[in-house]
């Protein structure tokens, strides 16, 4: 991964307050997109946040972002789940 000089910048995350409008506002997607230019252009990955339906996931795959987060992407457990997975994968 390549850092931009001066910057210490691997990555760069959008905040789930400019990824909620899109697609459909057009000035919140000329933001997205040029963030994601940009940083691409810097050599930074860029990482989508709040991605909660998939016309958000398919506008920004196909803007190029690196990866996202959000309800899409990882669906919460329940409880017992989450419980019998803590307790299996328990470090020593």
């Amino acid at each position: 991964m390549y850092l931009v000089e001066g910057l210490n910048i691997a990555k760069f995350k959008i905040s789930k307050h400019y990824t909620h409008g899109v697609p459909g506002n057009l000035v919140g997607e000329a933001m997205v997109k040029s963030v994601i230019v940009l940083a691409h252009s810097l050599g930074i990955d860029v990482v989508g946040d709040g991605i909660e339906n998939a016309q958000q996931e398919v506008f920004l795959t196909n803007q190029h972002i690196d990866s996202g987060q959000g309800y899409l992407q990882a669906k919460p457990m329940k409880a017992a789940a989450a419980t019998f997975y803590l307790r299996c994968n328990k470090r020593k």
